[in-house]
């Protein structure tokens, strides 16, 4: 970047050109996994982007504890040179593959368990990542000032209901009416409902 004389005269053309001097050496001087702050211009870039698209958000002293958690944060994502990433990449997806599989055996046979599990259900979160999940689920942690009776009515109002479930006996009557030449089947169904609570 070339700045001229006369604008090097004016205070904070030098300051940003210090800034831009400073910058495009920072990563080289400073370790990225050990000083705060030091992350790449795109980065700092994105981060500037941010506050400005949200600055009704934030306060002057806001922005820039932001500043320093987003900085934490990219600071503890880093990996250490030399780290066998790759090795520890694949116990996590190997360990709980393996367990997910093994715990697939103690279900079998039961019919109202209908939980994808094992290689399945880990092929279904990592690759198609939530398009169409077969057996969608949630867990919702309610605070422990909360008894099993609220738990159950925040369950029963969540749960789905299909037809099937309020239904607890359908009986159908066949009967033949003759006029004439023609034959008529006629079938009457009566559907009982379950009571509802």
């Amino acid at each position: 970047m070339y700045l001229g004389k006369v604008a090097l005269k004016n205070p904070w053309v030098k300051k940003c050109h210090f800034m831009t001097m400073v910058h495009k050496y920072l990563l080289s001087s400073y370790a990225p996994s050990t000083t705060i702050g030091a992350v790449s211009k795109s980065y700092k870039k994105k981060i500037k982007e941010y506050i400005y698209q949200n600055r009704k958000r934030f306060t002057k002293s806001s922005k820039k504890k932001f500043k320093n958690l987003v900085y934490l944060k990219y600071m503890n994502s880093l990996a250490h040179p030399g780290e066998n990433v790759g090795t520890l990449a694949s116990q996590s997806i190997g360990e709980p593959s393996t367990q997910m599989t093994l715990n697939t055996f103690h279900l079998a046979g039961k019919g109202e368990v209908n939980v994808t599990l094992g290689i399945p259900r880990l092929r279904e979160l990592i690759m198609s990542a939530g398009v169409s999940n077969k057996t969608p689920s949630m867990i919702l942690p309610l605070k422990s000032q909360y008894d099993k009776e609220v738990e159950q009515e925040v369950a029963n109002f969540l749960k789905r209901v299909t037809v099937n479930d309020i239904i607890s006996e359908v009986v159908v009557s066949e009967s033949i009416k003759a006029t004439g030449k023609e034959i008529d089947l006629l079938y009457e169904a009566t559907i009982y409902f379950t009571e509802l609570d």
